[in-house]
C-alpha cells in the first residue's frame, strides 16, 4: 500500500462513497470531513451529480472550498466562485444523443448548465421509472418531447446519462461516444454517462491539484465506480470502496469497507487521522 502521510487533498466521491446506501450522510462520516478540515485535509467532493444544488440538497452540508462535479466538467473554487474547469456538452449534440438514447427500458436525462441545475428527464411512463431506479431520484417530472426541450432551450449540458433495465448493457450505449465525440463512463450497474470530451474526474482532480500548487503524491480518492477507476489511478493514493466495481476495485491501492459499515469514515479516521 502507498503511504497516506502527507496527504493535503481528498477527493471523495458521493454515490457509493461518502453517501450512505440510503443517500445520507451518517454522522460519523459528518464528523470525519470536519476533522480533516483541522487537520489540514482539503475535503473535495468529487461526483457525478451536478454542483448546482449539491451542497444544500444532497449532502445538507456546506464549508468546502472546492467540488470537482459532473465527473470533471467543473472543477469550482466554491468561495470564490472561480471556475478552474467548466465544460458543456452543446445543446444540439446533448438533444441528438438523448434520441439515440430513447429507447425502450431506458431512462434519460440531461443536467443543464443553468443557475438552477436544472435536469430534464425523459422515459415511457412514471411507472417505467419506478421499475427501472426502484424510486423516482428527481423532484422534476419526466418530460414529453425531452430532445425537443433541451434543443429549444439553448443551454449546454454538463452531462447526459442513462439509467436502463436488464435487457440493456453498458456497451449497448459507450459506443455512441464516439459518434458523438463525447467522453462516457458508469457511475452504477445499469447506468452510461456521456460528457464532454476529455473531460473525467481524473482530469479534474489533474486541475485542481494544480490550481492548489499540489504534486499528485499529496492527493488520495476514494471511490467505488467505474467513472472513479482513472482517478484512483491518479491519485498519489487511490482508495476503493468494500462495495466497489471490479473496475475500481483493480485501480486502486487499497480496499476500504463498504458504505453500508461507513467504509469513509472508518478509512479516514484509520489512515488520514490517526
Amino acid at each position: 500500500m502507498k503511504t497516506a502521510r502527507d496527504i493535503k487533498l481528498l477527493a471523495f466521491d458521493l454515490d457509493g462513497t461518502f453517501l450512505a446506501p440510503d443517500r445520507s450522510v451518517t454522522p460519523r462520516a459528518r464528523r470525519a470531513i470536519l476533522s480533516l478540515r483541522e487537520r489540514g485535509i482539503e475535503p473535495v467532493p468529487t461526483t457525478g451529480r451536478a454542483h448546482q444544488k449539491l451542497f444544500s440538497q444532497v449532502l445538507g452540508m456546506d464549508g468546502f472550498r472546492y467540488v470537482i462535479a459532473a465527473n470533471g466538467a467543473v472543477v469550482l473554487d466554491v468561495e470564490k466562485n472561480v471556475y478552474f474547469v467548466h465544460e458543456v456538452i452543446a445543446a444540439d449534440v446533448a438533444a441528438d444523443l438523448v434520441r439515440e438514447l430513447e429507447r425502450p427500458g431506458v431512462v434519460t436525462y440531461t443536467c443543464l448548465d443553468d443557475e438552477a441545475g436544472t435536469r430534464i428527464a425523459s422515459c415511457e411512463s412514471l411507472e417505467v421509472l419506478l421499475d427501472i431506479m426502484g424510486y423516482n431520484p428527481w423532484d422534476e417530472p419526466i418530460v414529453e418531447h425531452a430532445a425537443d426541450r433541451i434543443e429549444s432551450e439553448g443551454i449546454g449540458a454538463l452531462k447526459v446519462g442513462a439509467h436502463f433495465c436488464d435487457r440493456w448493457r453498458y456497451e449497448d450505449f459507450s459506443p455512441l461516444a464516439g459518434r458523438f465525440g463525447l467522453e462516457h463512463a458508469a457511475s452504477a450497474t445499469g447506468n452510461a454517462e456521456f460528457g464532454p470530451l476529455g473531460v473525467t474526474k481524473a482530469t479534474g482532480l489533474r486541475a485542481l491539484s494544480r490550481a492548489m500548487g499540489l504534486d499528485l503524491r499529496e492527493v488520495c480518492a476514494i471511490g467505488d465506480a467505474g467513472n472513479d477507476a482513472d482517478m484512483l489511478r491518479t491519485a498519489g493514493l487511490g482508495v476503493a470502496m468494500g462495495n466497489a466495481t471490479d473496475e475500481a476495485r483493480a485501480a486502486a491501492d487499497m480496499v476500504a469497507r463498504p458504505n453500508s459499515e461507513d467504509g469513509f469514515a472508518d478509512f479516514v479516521e484509520r489512515y488520514l487521522l490517526s
